[in-house]
């Protein structure tokens, strides 16, 4: 017995509490020190190159951990936002592709490599909301 206001509002809550977690206990002291394990064994074995490892061991250990995406209450309005935000230059497309699990390299190789790329893709027919009404 809630309307999407209060939903909405109660899933963005508990994304913040598990953005949390994943980044205070999962990152911070589990994957983070297995990455940084794992880099440093492959460097000392050979297996990686890393000339410049005993000067800037940072830089090798710089590493993105992504989670998937969220499943959206209302996706058509995200994606408006979305577009709302990257063209008013508050968002950047890299910016909304991580924010659903996504690498923007790999989204822009997928659609480098999609044929149907150039085609026209055909937009739903939007009406008004008084047009709408009116048809009822």
């Amino acid at each position: 017995d809630v309307n999407y206001s209060s939903a909405r509002a109660g899933l963005e809550q508990f994304k913040r509490a598990v953005a949390r977690l994943q980044q205070s206990n999962l990152v911070a002291q589990l994957l983070q020190p297995i990455w940084e394990r794992f880099v440093t064994l492959e460097i000392l074995s050979g297996r990686l190159e890393a000339d410049d490892f005993e000067t800037d061991p940072d830089s090798y250990f710089d590493v993105e951990f992504r989670w998937p995406a969220w499943a959206s209450l209302d996706p058509g309005k995200d994606a408006d936002a979305d577009i709302s935000l990257l063209n008013s230059k508050l968002r950047s497309r890299a910016e909304i592709i991580a924010a659903r699990g996504r690498d923007i390299e790999d989204v822009d190789k997928e659609i480098e490599a999609d044929p149907f790329k150039d085609s026209q893709v055909q937009q739903p027919a939007q009406t008004k909301p008084q047009e709408a009404a009116a048809n009822v």
